[in-house]
């Protein structure tokens, strides 16, 4: 057994780009062509390098390799009773196949082991002894054995599959997808063969694994604990089992020509002109539902009431569905006035009456009609606008403002005893308190909804400042990308007792509080994507949003993501606590990402900027920071799709929390700005595609 590390000399935890850079020095120095004295050893030598590279280079091969290396090394399987000779015989096709018996072994781990072999894979021809043959043979072996397998004794049946459910591995001429043009006769489609062994289930009883006999047990309770022992150790050999088979079976499918050919088929199909058009076919399909969805769509009573905000500025389309809305409610209110008459006490138009919108209600039950109105909400916006840059023009500092904040809210006490609604401080206690992009759950409007009764700024760091310890009273304004200048606080040294905390959606510009040091960076071996659904943030539970979320790069190649040119990094933010409100900051953040968000450790890196002649520098700028990563088990996570489809959904969606497309374009904005260096292809061409759909419409 020649060990992989040692023969690429790296130690066992290096990385990706240390396996390849150690290959390439090897590859180079040990090549046939530069040992013209030896090729012989050198092509020997040479090949095995390859087998060393192409395991240690594949994550899935590299982890079985790890979890067995230390019994290759040990020896536990060497002296398998398929020796050398009879191996070599079984490879080249010389000597049939022994049947095997309803309880014995038949070919173990050890046995499969051996065919753990990138050499077999060098003759592709139909040859007995060929990539083809070796392993058709192999696995028509694994389904005899697995036919003629009993049940163990007192147990039932293990397995439902019917005995002759077996595909065969075929020939190279066998289609890896069935055709439906041409008719195969007495052939299953390669992808039926891996599918199946690829979640093998052996029906071997493991029988022989039993460490006691039950006859020799003194009395029951011993005999209990036998079984006991004896059921452990076969349940052990049936895992090792069917985890050497489902391994043997990745090897294989990884080597075999059929599959890469038909992964190249569907790659070319995804970039074509032909997927294109069936993209654009969906998009349209899609926004043709909606539209048919949008024109039969009659909201109900309590839909009206409860109407969730939603305001575009500037769009005429709107408007004209305001002034409607609007006439509505002053022909309620003016229906209602000539009901009632107009002699009644002046003093109740006073208490009843919409300063924003200079309007005045008779009944309680007009003006809250009203304040739902959605011209009413944009009055009020523009009214609480006018008086912010009337106060900044007169010079107002933040402590009379808040002050006026404090009037307000005692007024608000007042009004609400009357039974009406502050509308413009509900708003306000509204955008402190939500979580703007869906990263975590709502917290409530009260800061005793968040552990240790943490509240946090709605828009993050007033004049763009990166590093925030205190909240605001006051409400922070619509956040705007385009205004957010970052401002960063690197420190030289840690405290003791403090953390780190990576943030790259919207805690980028809404940062924890407690935060004393902040750097720009990004880390290692994720993708961020928008493949978490929001239901109660960027959208509702009939029309999910998506909202961004950090997947590992081994979670999302395996659900066939795309990569990107720039690798598997993602660029964001990592915030250093006050170790003085640590643990109520952590307890803050693990409630906030608790939506579909599991944390781990990883290592932030930085770069600085190179000369006109050199490269930029990598550097280790934190260790160990904590980051919310979203696994695919979790409810809300949603995987990959076509990016017009998950473009056409960001632009047509909106929530609570107001429009998706606003978060996706906010987020873009501010990853260009975090540094020189910073880029997420997927995220500026999602970002392309969006405003583009923007103008057209």
């Amino acid at each position: 057994f020649t060990d992989y590390y040692e023969l690429l000399s790296i130690e066992p935890e290096a990385t990706a780009d240390e396996i390849k850079r150690s290959y390439r020095k090897l590859a180079l120095k040990h090549h046939p062509d530069k040992n013209p004295d030896d090729v012989e050893r050198a092509t020997k030598h040479f090949h095995k390098l390859q087998e060393a590279f192409d395991v240690l280079s594949d994550e899935q091969e590299r982890a079985w390799y790890d979890n067995n290396r230390q019994r290759f090394l040990n020896g536990e399987f060497e002296n398998a009773d398929l020796d050398e000779e009879a191996f070599e015989s079984f490879k080249e096709g010389n000597k049939p196949a022994k049947a095997a018996g309803s309880s014995s072994p038949g070919l173990t781990p050890k046995h499969l082991m051996r065919f753990f072999d990138p050499s077999l894979a060098s003759d592709l021809s139909d040859a007995d002894s060929s990539f083809f043959g070796t392993y058709r043979r192999l696995f028509e072996r694994l389904a005899e054995e697995d036919r003629a397998a009993a049940a163990y004794p007192g147990d039932e049946e293990s397995s439902s599959l019917p005995r002759d459910a077996y595909p065969s591995f075929g020939y190279s001429h066998t289609s890896f997808v069935a055709d439906k043009k041409e008719e195969t006769v007495h052939q299953t489609p390669v992808r039926d063969f891996y599918t199946f062994f690829m979640n093998f289930q052996t029906r071997k009883s493991m029988g022989w694994l039993d460490q006691y006999r039950l006859s020799e047990a003194p009395d029951r309770r011993v005999k209990r604990l036998m079984e006991k022992e004896n059921k452990r150790a076969r349940d052990a050999g049936k895992r090792e089992y069917n985890d050497t088979i489902r391994a043997l079976t990745l090897f294989v499918r990884k080597r075999d020509p059929r599959y890469k050919a038909h992964q190249e088929s569907q790659e070319k199909a995804r970039v074509g002109p032909e997927a294109e058009a069936n993209r654009k076919a969906y998009v349209e399909k899609i926004e043709r539902e909606r539209r048919a969805r949008a024109d039969a769509f009659q909201p109900q009573s309590w839909q009206i009431a409860q109407e969730t905000e939603d305001i575009y500025s500037g769009d005429e389309t709107e408007e004209d569905d305001d002034e409607d809305e609007d006439q509505l409610d002053e022909g309620e209110d003016e229906d209602q006035i000539d009901a009632e008459g107009v002699s009644g006490d002046e003093e109740d138009f006073n208490d009843l009456e919409c300063f924003a919108c200079d309007k005045r209600f008779r009944s309680v039950a007009a003006f809250e009609n009203h304040e739902q109105s959605t011209k009413h909400k944009k009055a009020v916006k523009a009214l609480q606008k006018k008086m912010k840059k009337e106060s900044k023009e007169l010079g107002l500092d933040d402590d009379e403002v808040a002050t006026d904040r404090v009037a307000a809210d005692s007024l608000a006490g007042n009004v609400k005893a009357m039974g009406l609604r502050d509308t413009a401080n509900e708003e306000a206690d509204e955008n402190i308190s939500d979580d703007e992009d869906g990263e975590g759950e709502k917290l409530g409007a009260s800061s005793a909804a968040s552990p240790s009764g943490i509240s946090t700024p709605a828009n993050g760091p007033v004049n763009g400042n990166a590093v925030a310890g205190t909240d605001s009273p006051i409400a922070a304004a619509p956040f705007s990308a385009e205004d957010w200048e970052p401002s960063y606080q690197p420190l030289s040294e840690r405290p003791e007792g403090s953390f780190d905390v990576f943030g790259f959606g919207s805690l980028i510009w809404k940062p924890p509080p407690h935060v004393i040091g902040s750097q720009p960076g990004y880390i290692k071996g994720f993708t961020r994507r928008f493949a978490q659904h929001s239901v109660d943030h960027r959208g509702t539970p009939a029309r999910p949003g998506r909202v961004v979320t950090l997947v590992s790069a081994k979670d999302w190649h395996a659900l066939n993501g795309e990569s990107l040119p720039e690798g598997d990094i993602v660029w964001g933010v990592t915030y250093t606590i006050d170790p003085a409100h640590a643990k109520e900051v952590r307890e803050y953040l693990d409630f906030r990402e608790k939506n579909g968000y599991t944390p781990q450790k990883v290592d932030v890196y930085g770069k600085t900027q190179g000369t006109d002649d050199s490269q930029d520098m990598e550097k280790l700028i934190v260790k160990d920071c904590l980051v919310y990563v979203g696994l695919p088990d979790n409810e809300a996570f949603i995987g990959p799709s076509p990016i017009d489809a998950l473009a056409e959904r960001i632009f047509t969606c909106q929530g609570p929390s107001g429009k998706n497309d606003e978060y996706l374009l906010n987020l873009a904005v501010v990853t260009r700005k975090l540094s020189p260096q910073s880029v997420d292809s997927h995220l500026f061409e999602l970002e392309t595609r969006v405003r583009k759909l923007q103008e057209e419409a």
